[in-house]
């Protein structure tokens, strides 16, 4: 996006999106649509009670909602606020800036492909460490407290890095204590952490920021205290103890 402005204007921005969703609706209607319907038929006679109380007052399903919004907030404050950030704190142009905006949602995709080896081959038995990473907290924190540009950038990736191994390797994580029967119910649940987070931190940080009279400090205190949110749940988890059980939500196991 950050190039296509920078050459042709905010309006072709626009109209490349438009495009795009355009095609990806003619896509979806002609082959994703009628492979998505038979499914939903096939499944219709399969469906079960939810077991809705028992999800809902179950601890641990709210750490791990917990966990997926503190590191939400992170991704979804970052993408709305480090561009006018880097335009109105650091005074550059958004031709200068084009080319770096893609690199943390490039490190993010590398962290989600790795999480999943990571996790096999270095936390298996011992996933809190994983989830309870400090590095997402500590990077952000860098961010804050760097005085250069380039330091800036290098930290927000090393974040956007982090924060995904740790994103993904929660999501899996979950999946291996959740029966089959409640997951679909249950993830929702830990998804929607994430989608709070797209719309509490972008509002957030923007009335943060004008409350401080264009002072970005505060919205990286902000993003630094999300980060910790995550931490201190992850930390909570008992995944020895969770993993000898194979827990399930809305099952017997507590």
């Amino acid at each position: 996006m950050a190039p296509i402005i920078a050459s042709f204007g905010w309006r072709m921005a626009f109209h490349a999106m438009g495009i795009l969703e355009i095609i990806f609706v003619a896509i979806y209607a002609f082959v994703l649509r009628p492979t998505h319907k038979k499914t939903i038929e096939a499944r219709k006679t399969a469906v079960a009670a939810v077991p809705w109380r028992k999800i809902l007052t179950n601890g641990m399903l709210w750490q791990f909602f917990l966990i997926v919004f503190g590191l939400s907030v992170i991704t979804k404050g970052l993408d709305f606020w480090i561009l006018p950030y880097l335009l109105q704190a650091r005074h550059l142009n958004l031709a200068g800036i084009s080319w770096l905006v893609p690199l943390p949602s490039i490190a993010a995709g590398l962290g989600a492909i790795a999480s999943g080896w990571i996790l096999t081959h270095y936390f298996t038995g011992r996933e809190n460490l994983l989830l309870a990473s400090l590095a997402t907290t500590l990077f952000v924190f860098g961010m804050y407290q760097c005085p250069s540009l380039a330091a800036v950038i290098t930290f927000e990736i090393a974040t956007y890095f982090f924060k995904s191994v740790v994103f993904t390797g929660t999501f899996a994580f979950f999946a291996e204590l959740v029966g089959k029967k409640e997951y679909g119910s249950s993830v929702r649940i830990v998804n929607f952490g994430g989608q709070l987070a797209g719309f509490v931190a972008p509002i957030v940080i923007g009335a943060l920021v004008t409350a401080f009279k264009g002072s970005y400090s505060i919205a990286f205190l902000f993003l630094v205290g999300a980060a910790a949110v995550a931490f201190l749940s992850s930390l909570s988890l008992n995944t020895r103890k969770l993993a000898a059980q194979k827990l399930v939500v809305g099952g017997e196991c507590k």
